[in-house]
């Protein structure tokens, strides 16, 4: 079940919108219409909210609204689940404006394969794009649909249906995830979730970010659409191996970590004490106690010699970490910054060529290469602009560095709550300004 973290995203952003909308445009209609109406929520500031709403999920796909380098932006996927309609009533629009999904929910979700989980007095159903009912809401707990297929839950129990709400598989198991459309994986244990109330979310094993999920004790099995086991419970763990092929999962047996075919035959035999996902390729893997990698075969790439490792990004590097110490490799194990760090913060994310190192208790910025661009001064970091500058902060003050190195000299204030995309807010004498920030012509103004 993913409702609750997306209704607190929900109403956060309904909350931002509305405090904006009545701060800045509130007072211009209550001058023209000469009544408030609009602060108390009437359909007439909703539907500004709204569009307001629509016109930001489209400009999200575009650009990105932050310069801090961090993970990508996402685009907004249309359907767009809004509750900004009369009564709180969720529903979805399209792209253009239109309605989808008509408002008559307490919560809709993200569209998924086509299909759209809701939510009405406490139950859980599906329609489609179009706002066509799928599955009535009936269901105390739902999961998003994967592979053709959704988990959803009966007395405390799962099932798994179609796109049509169809069974596909009955009520027998604590969790069950859709592996193909026609192999399931099926936990013979009990459910239990430790985490806050309400907060529940009964997930897929593919989706690695969510972390109020519904868990089960028992082992897993791989069960056939005909009732038949593939492999019988033995499983203490499955999760994706290569992201970009879903018909292989990495899962830990008693002999090991291995990687598993939908007919239960092994790509990779289970012999590994811990094994990673696959990224560019390569995937960390730990023998007698010490990480290299291997290939989407198992076939051993770089000898286990480090003590932990990272993954391999876009730059074909990764960390790794020898005598205590963090370094970053290439592809054919080479050191190409030796181990001196107490923390590389290689972000698989980014193509920034900058970033974060630790020595000590400070903080500074290498290039990809190893060459320091900022050396260690910063006690708490903070981001890394797109044209090289790095803001930070030192005893609490923030700081300014350019990618020269040389740090920024503010002597009339202190730097206050800037990032890499605005104006500099600068604090002098307990009163605010602006000044250019790194993305304009006027930077030697400091």
């Amino acid at each position: 079940m993913r409702a609750m973290p997306n209704i607190v995203r929900q109403a956060y952003g309904f909350i931002i919108l509305v405090s904006i909308f009545i701060s800045s445009t509130a007072p211009i209609v209550h001058a023209q219409t000469g009544d408030d109406s609009l602060s108390k929520g009437s359909s007439e500031l909703l539907e500004t909210i709204r569009k307001e709403e629509l016109s930001a999920a489209i400009a999200s796909g575009t650009e990105n609204s932050t310069r801090w380098i961090s993970r990508p932006a996402q685009a907004t996927a249309f359907p767009m689940p809004s509750c900004v309609f009369p009564a709180g009533l969720c529903g979805a629009v399209n792209r253009d404006g239109s309605i989808a999904v008509a408002p008559r929910f307490d919560w809709v979700d993200r569209p998924s394969e086509d299909r759209m989980l809701v939510r009405l007095k406490g139950l859980y159903g599906y329609v489609d794009a179009a706002g066509r009912t799928v599955a009535e809401p009936q269901y105390e707990f739902a999961g998003a649909y994967s592979r053709g297929l959704a988990e959803v839950s009966i007395n405390g129990v799962s099932r798994l249906i179609d796109r049509e709400g169809r069974q596909v598989l009955e009520p027998s198991f604590a969790p069950a995830h859709a592996f193909t459309a026609d192999a399931f994986w099926v936990n013979d244990g009990r459910r239990h979730y430790t985490g806050q109330a309400g907060m529940a979310e009964l997930i897929n094993f593919e989706q690695t970010t969510v972390t109020n999920d519904i868990d089960a004790d028992g082992k897993w099995g791989l069960l056939a659409r005909t009732g038949e086991w593939i492999r019988k419970p033995e499983f203490r763990s499955i999760s994706v191996f290569d992201p970009n092929d879903n018909s292989l999962a990495r899962v830990k047996s008693d002999s090991g970590w291995g990687v598993i075919r939908p007919d239960g035959s092994w790509l990779i035999e289970p012999k590994f004490e811990a094994l990673g996902r696959l990224y560019n390729g390569l995937a960390a893997a730990r023998l007698e106690g010490k990480f290299g990698f291997v290939d989407r075969t198992g076939m051993p790439i770089i000898p286990p010699n480090y003590e932990q490792v990272g993954s391999f990004t876009n730059d074909a590097l990764s960390t790794a970490r020898l005598g205590g110490a963090w370094g970053l490799i290439d592809r054919n194990g080479n050191w190409v910054v030796q181990p001196q760090y107490q923390l590389i913060l290689h972000d698989p994310y980014s193509d920034n060529p900058i970033v974060w190192v630790r020595i000590g208790e400070k903080y500074g910025a290498i290039d990809r290469q190893g060459k320091l661009v900022v050396a260690p001064r910063f006690t708490q970091r903070g981001g890394i602009c797109e044209d090289g500058w790095v803001v930070g902060f030192d005893n609490g003050k923030q700081r300014l560095v350019p990618s020269e190195g040389m740090q920024v000299s503010l002597p009339n204030g202190e730097l206050s709550g800037s990032n890499c995309k605005d104006p500099f807010v600068l604090e002098v004498d307990k009163k605010y300004g602006h000044e250019p920030n790194a993305q304009s012509d006027y930077c030697d103004h400091f």
